[in-house]
């Protein structure tokens, strides 16, 4: 389309809320991919609701960020990755 008023009334596409983290068990890291790109904040809790990591991250320019989880005990947890005013939460376990 070369007709700037005929384009300006296409929507814009809505971001996909998929959110995938992985490797799930995980012994060191998890990586995850986020829709979105840039800083985030990752909060692990573990089962009894304590917060047991807190941290800011940078996604790359794909949405790929990393969490560092080696020093956290084995067991499962729940990892809230806060981003421009989204939230994901998912289970993973540590072992």
């Amino acid at each position: 389309i070369t007709d700037s008023a005929a384009a300006s009334n296409v929507p814009e596409p809505e971001l996909p809320t998929i959110f995938s983290l992985y490797p799930n068990p995980t012994s060191d890291v998890l990586m995850f991919e986020s829709p979105m790109k840039g800083i985030c904040t990752v909060k692990i809790y573990d089962m009894q609701g304590k917060l047991v990591l807190n941290q800011q991250t940078s996604t790359d320019g794909s949405g790929r960020g990393v969490v560092n989880v080696i020093t956290l005990s084995d067991g499962y947890y729940n990892v809230y990755i806060q981003q421009e005013g989204r939230e994901f939460k998912t289970p993973f376990l540590k072992r």
